[in-house]
C-alpha cells in the first residue's frame, strides 16, 4: 500500500514581511518571509495550544533578520537569519524550539 502524502489546510504562506507579523491559528503551519522591514522584524506566536506546530523560515533575498516571540512578548527564538528556519511545538503552556537549521 502506497501512504498518501499529507496536505494540511491552508499550505504554506510565503509573504514579503514589511512589519511585525501575529500569528493565529488559522494562519499556515508553514511560514516563509522575506523580510524587507527596514529593521529587524518580530513574528509573535499565539497563545501556546498543546500540540501545536508553526515552522518559520527566513527566503533568501532578506535585508534583515527576524525575531520569534510567545504572546507575552518573549522571546521564543532569537534571531532567525537568511536561510534559517526554526520549528516550533506548543506544550500546553509554552512554546519549544524543536529544530533550528
Amino acid at each position: 500500500q502506497i501512504p498518501r502524502h499529507t496536505v494540511l489546510k491552508n499550505g504554506v504562506n510565503k509573504q514579503d514581511l514589511t512589519t511585525n507579523k501575529t500569528l493565529t491559528y488559522s494562519d499556515s503551519t508553514f511560514q516563509i518571509y522575506t523580510v524587507a522591514t527596514g529593521a529587524e522584524a518580530v513574528i509573535t506566536l499565539p497563545k501556546p495550544k498543546s500540540g501545536a506546530i508553526f515552522c518559520i523560515r527566513v527566503f533568501s533575498g532578506s535585508t534583515q533578520t527576524l525575531r520569534v516571540e510567545d504572546d507575552t512578548g518573549a522571546t521564543v527564538q532569537g534571531t532567525l537569519s537568511t536561510n534559517q528556519a526554526v520549528l516550533l511545538v506548543s506544550e500546553s503552556d509554552a512554546w519549544r524550539v524543536m529544530m533550528k537549521a
